[in-house]
Order: structure tokens, then sequence, then C-alpha cells
């Protein structure tokens, strides 16, 4: 009988002990993903002087399995002496964790459970330190993914999709598993709110963020973020775009905006865009749910209100960019926060050509006043009429991810 385990033993706090029931799927006599996947994530987040969080994660896209441990009874937390893999090679494993398992099948006479050989090779990939928010400058969140194997900056959701390091080294790889899919990415400190340092934290519908560290960072303009990818095929439809919402000086959610650029062959080549779906309303999938509005209501809006934002970012912005610029590969992508109303974006191809700027856009007069937050901030793409586009994207379609920079002031 083979069981894929995962969970902790110690004596810092009990809520640590035992099994943590972290899942896995049986094919058959092998266990895979979840607990028996081949990479394996281990955590430790220094959250406050009085609070830590240990975590395991079976997929360096996806957030890790946490637990918290309150030290307040200790005292404040003065250093971490030692960290770093501890492979047991004693006799715990058999003695005391085998007993106190489930059986999870009937075997008469079952073997009994041995230690763990020395003589089997383990590889410990990287061990990193980084900042978590609110603490981690800007910067922090820019990556080259120059380390082929590590994209533990960046997190990505929507399935089924395959983001990684190892198979073009130097780029993060990003690979849709089929029709009408998309995938979004983001850098770990910046996804969900990025505050611009004018919105009163304790009264704001997107209040319940910042009761939870590592959720939300303050960043007052001006600030840039650039992206650079290289998408290998013109003759099929793709697009990329940076989605985020905007929400206003009080908080309150007024709207998505989604700049970017997309191909479509149909259409003649590229172009720029200001919202990836090409039907009204915001999506398919918003438009036909029921809940949608309820969930606008929830951060201060409503459907009406984030249409309303939409139709009057499409009448007052529009960006005509060079069919020759949006045709480079690589091409990067510059957003940049002006000051608390106005956002420039900017194209370029090559690394010493000029960017391609917008004028200003003053989004702060769409929304009467200054505005206070971003919020759900990544970068992504879709393909498929699911998501109002046209057909005949690639089963396979794949971008390469060159580098995501988070900079400090403007650089143009």
């Amino acid at each position: 009988m083979r069981r894929t385990w995962c969970g902790g033993r110690g004596d810092l706090d009990e809520q640590l002990n035992g099994d943590w029931s972290v899942p896995f799927i049986y094919l058959q006599s092998m266990p895979y993903h979840g607990a028996a996947s081949p990479q394996f994530y281990f955590y430790v987040d220094v959250i406050s002087p009085t609070r830590i969080r240990i975590g395991f994660e079976y997929d360096a896209k996806h957030p890790p399995i946490q637990r918290e441990i309150d030290c307040s009874q200790y005292g404040e937390i003065t250093g971490i002496w030692e960290i770093g893999p501890i492979l047991s090679c004693d006799r715990w494993i058999p003695d005391t964790l085998c007993p106190q398992l489930p059986i999870k099948r009937n075997i008469e006479n079952p073997p009994v459970p041995i230690p763990p050989s020395p003589t089997y090779e383990f590889y410990v990939d990287y061990c990193v330190f980084r900042y978590r928010s609110p603490a981690a400058p800007w910067d922090h969140d820019s990556d080259d993914f120059d380390i082929p194997g590590y994209s533990g900056k960046i997190a990505a959701f929507q399935i089924p999709f395959s983001a990684e390091t190892w198979s073009n080294p130097g780029s993060l790889t990003i690979t849709l598993l089929g029709p009408s899919q998309g995938c979004w990415f983001w850098g770990d400190n910046s996804a969900m709110v990025i505050d611009l340092g004018i919105v009163e934290s304790d009264t704001h519908p997107m209040k319940r963020f910042y009761t939870e560290p590592g959720l939300y960072g303050v960043h007052k303009p001006p600030w840039e973020i650039e992206i650079c990818f290289t998408v290998p095929d013109d003759s099929v439809p793709w697009n990329l775009h940076f989605h985020h919402r905007i929400h206003d000086e009080a908080g309150n959610l007024r709207g998505y905006w989604q700049p970017g650029v997309m191909n479509s062959p149909a259409a003649g080549g590229h172009k720029y865009i200001n919202y990836y779906y090409q039907g009204p309303g915001q999506s398919a999938w918003t438009d036909a749910s029921s809940n949608f509005d309820k969930y606008l209501r929830r951060h201060g809006s409503s459907a009406q209100t984030v249409e309303a934002f939409k139709s009057a970012v499409q009448e007052s912005f529009q960006f005509d960019v060079p069919e020759y610029i949006l045709a480079a590969k690589p091409l990067a992508m510059l957003y940049q926060m002006v000051d608390h109303a106005h956002v420039r974006i900017g194209f370029k191809g090559g690394e010493d050509d000029r960017w391609h700027l917008s004028e200003p856009f003053d989004i702060g007069g769409i929304l009467n006043g200054r505005i206070g937050l971003l919020s759900e901030n990544n970068w992504g793409t879709v393909k498929g009429r699911a998501w109002g586009l046209e057909p005949g994207s690639p089963m396979y379609q794949q971008f390469l991810i060159h580098h995501i920079h988070y900079r400090y002031g403007l650089s143009v």
C-alpha cells in the first residue's frame, strides 16, 4: 500500500502537527498531483512580529495551503536561526506516523513500513527570500524569468493552461490548453489591491483586503509596469492585455479596463484595444451571470456603473499604434500611472526603439475625482467565442513572457 502524506511535527504549535489532508489523485497504483507532486514547495511567511505562516504548495502558479502560528505567548520574534529542508531518516515515520494514518484499503498482512532510505537522492531546486506586501518595494515583483524552474514571484489562474520557466529558459512560457480558454498572471505583491495612498482603509468597500497582510500595497504615483513578450504565430487570433479594476477615491469600484493589443487575421492585423471582449457588456459569462450584479454591489458598484465606465473609456480614449510596432517580436507594453488622475500607455519593438506613447488619459475626468485604488491587477490573454472573440486560435497557443518590470517614477 502506498500513501502520500503532507503534514507537520514539532512543539511550536499543536495545530501544525499531524495530517494536513493535502489531497492527491490515485490513478491505478500511482498517486499524482497534490501531495504526490514531483515538485513540492515549502513556505514560511513572517507576517508580523508575533505571527508566522507555514505552508505547502504543489504548483508554483497556485497559492499555497497555509496554517498560521501565533507566537505572542513567547514574546516578539527576534530572528529565525535555521531554515531549510530537513529529511527525516529516523524511525518517526514508521513508528509514529504510519500507525496514525487512516487505512485507505483493506490489505491482509500489510507490509511493515520502513524508514526512508538515505540512498535516495533529493534535490533542492532553490531557496529564496523575498518581501511580502505591504512592506515590499514596488520593483520587488519584477522578474526576468532567468532561473529555469523558478516562477515564485508570479501566480496565475484560470484553467486549463500551463505556466513554466523551463521549456524556454529566460522566459515564462504560457500555453493555453484547449479552445475558449484564458490565463491571467500577476506579481506576488500587486495582484489584489494597489492603493494609491488616498483612500481611508477603514471605510471603503475593499477594506476586507486590508485585514489580510500580503494582499495589498500602498504605491503612490508616479510608477509604471512594463511587460515584454513574444507571440510565435500571427496567422491566428491572439491578444494580451492588462486587466484591472478602477476604484474612485472613496474606494468604490467604478469599472474595468483591459488595455492591450489584439491580432485578428480576419480584420487585417494588429490593433490597440481597451477591452478584449468585443461584444456588448463586460464578457459572455458576466452578462449571463445572475450573481454578477450582487458581486459588484459588494464592491460599491453595479452592472450599470461598470458598463457606463466602459462606454466612457471607449469613447474618450483612442490610441493609434502603427502596425509595424504591434507586429514586432518581441513586443513591449508600458502602463504608466502618471498621477492620481492620469494614465499613459506605450508600445515599442526592439530594446533600443523609442516608446510610442499615448497622450495622458484623464480617468479622473470619468470618475469626477481621483483614482483611489486598482484591484484585480493582472496580465492576461483569452481566446475563443466564449470570451467574445473570433474562433480560429490553435489548441496549444503559446506566449513567451520575457520580463515584467515594476518601477517607481516614469522612465519616459
